[in-house]
């Protein structure tokens, strides 16, 4: 079982997105994450660094108690590029399907806000 795996599998929530991000670069550190979740929270929170040759795991779920999935983005920024990665799990699979996005922007890339970059997605 992945690490991500090992942190979702105790969980007792309805729905859940869980996010390991492996780096595989030579040189390249991710760092400085941020995330928006359009429903649901964070319950594991990024870590804040990933240098090359490791990996950092987080997990997002649904709210309590409320008829909702699990969905946001999260990115990550290096000096190289910007990872945005984009997730839905529907509360209701019938009405919405599950998503997930992932994008490689040029360089540092600086959003107005990760709302919009939700959006964007």
């Amino acid at each position: 079982m992945s690490i991500v795996g090992e942190l979702i599998a105790p969980m007792d929530v309805g729905r859940c997105v869980g996010i390991q991000i492996t780096n595989n670069t030579r040189d390249v550190t991710l760092e400085y994450p941020r995330t928006y979740c359009f429903s649901g929270w964070a319950m594991i929170e990024p870590v804040s660094r990933i240098p090359p040759g490791s990996s950092g795991s987080s997990v997002f779920v649904k709210t309590s108690y409320m008829p909702c999935g699990s969905v946001g983005v999260l990115s990550y920024e290096s000096d190289a590029f910007t990872l945005a990665i984009m997730f839905s799990n529907p509360f209701d699979c019938i009405l919405y399907t599950s998503e997930f996005a992932i994008q490689i922007f040029t360089g540092r890339k600086h959003f107005h806000s990760m709302e919009n970059l939700y959006h964007y997605m």
